[in-house]
């Protein structure tokens, strides 16, 4: 064997899924089909969301809090200033699934939060347009990643404690063998008794079996300019998120001291990708015009059409939840797939969880709710 365990993938999931397994021991091989931090998978765009109280739902809140704790210790490990908190505005109407689980988040985890009244909003975040139905949550444990400082910060930690990063390596063939798996690259073969598949949108190359679960997606990501950059910076202007009948949106501070980056939560039958490979980078105007239309409605002080975009491809499930699991009973390979958008604030977490599964059998975080088995239990139901 040439490993302990193979690591498939070193972005987001992988390059932490490494961190861990080596901090465990474990010889690891990773495998990069491109190079560490690049902007080709769904990690692109120099900045992503953190946040604790969490629209998608309680149940995630174990896993965004070990991660935030494992972001800091990242940190401490590198030196590099991976999350700046700027706190997070959570806003959508009274009577929406976003705020009832905004609101189970802080009530079953007492997180730390302030519900802001309108007027309150209004005075504190004036870049902001309120509806009178409309519900702000302050979610004080909220702020900025940077994914390609985050990435090469782990993949670095990771081979100082012996893990072998390996780029360009693109992975044709994973295998059965006695006592392990085989993973292809080219004319090179690695062998180990275990591996971890963290692909991303290309999961469907290696396990196309995935595909009555998930798809690849284009996702647009689009930076505006501020009138008042001022008003944008990161002490007064947090993150947030939104959620409104005609709109479902995200954005940042601005990073430059001129633009604000936003990105639309929504996808549509026509981002729909065949592979990712198939991803455009380049976007037309007509593609922008639906971004362009939430932004200026919902944000004052945004001036539209935006004037940098980016795409980027991710994996998106059926149910928007990622799925962990062990596709295959020939093969002790642990795929992690389908992080539908929303996956990267996770990963230090996520890393954890593969490491514990691998070396322990089961985790310590509670993330069965993202089990393959949901699919069949759904089937049986």
């Amino acid at each position: 064997m040439d490993a302990d365990v193979i690591v498939v993938g070193c972005g987001a999931m992988g390059s932490q899924a490494a961190w861990q397994l080596a901090k465990r021991g474990q010889r690891v091989i990773a495998l990069e089909q491109f190079y560490p931090g690049h902007d080709r998978g769904a990690s692109g765009g120099d900045t992503r969301i953190f946040r604790t109280i969490y629209g998608e739902g309680p149940e995630y809140v174990p896993l965004l809090l070990k991660s935030q704790s494992l972001w800091r210790e990242l940190e401490s490990e590198t030196g590099d200033d991976l999350l700046t908190m700027t706190g997070g505005l959570m806003i959508g109407p009274e009577d929406s699934e976003f705020i009832a689980n905004l609101k189970a988040c802080v009530d079953l985890h007492h997180l730390p939060h302030e519900v802001l009244s309108l007027d309150e909003a209004r005075k504190r975040y004036p870049q902001h347009r309120y509806l009178d139905h409309d519900v702000v949550i302050l979610d004080k444990q909220a702020g900025v990643l940077r994914p390609d400082r985050a990435i090469r910060a782990a993949l670095r930690v990771a081979e100082r404690l012996g893990a072998r990063i390996v780029s360009p390596a693109r992975v044709t063939a994973i295998a059965p063998t006695d006592g392990g798996v085989v993973v292809r690259t080219g004319e090179v073969v690695y062998r180990a008794p275990k591996a971890v598949i963290t692909v991303g949108p290309w999961i469907l190359e290696l396990f196309p079996e995935y595909r009555k679960y998930l798809s690849p997606r284009r996702l647009i990501q689009p930076w505006f300019m501020a009138d008042r950059p001022s008003e944008f910076s990161s002490d007064r202007f947090p993150i947030f998120c939104r959620r409104e009948a005609d709109a479902n949106f995200s954005g940042f501070p601005s990073a430059d001291g001129s633009m604000v980056k936003t990105g639309t939560n929504d996808t549509y039958e026509k981002d729909n990708l065949e592979t990712p490979s198939d991803l455009q980078r380049t976007t037309s105007l007509d593609d922008l015009q639906e971004v362009t239309r939430q932004i200026t409605t919902y944000l004052n002080g945004i001036s539209g059409p935006p004037v940098r975009v980016t795409n980027y491809a991710d994996a998106y499930t059926v149910d928007l939840d990622a799925i962990l699991g062990w596709p295959r009973s020939d093969i002790p390979a642990f795929v992690m797939a389908g992080y539908s958008g929303h996956g990267f604030k996770l990963s230090s977490g996520m890393g954890l969880v593969a490491a514990e599964i691998i070396c322990d059998g089961s985790s310590s975080i509670p993330v069965d709710f993202l089990s393959l088995e949901r699919f069949s239990a759904q089937s049986a139901g």
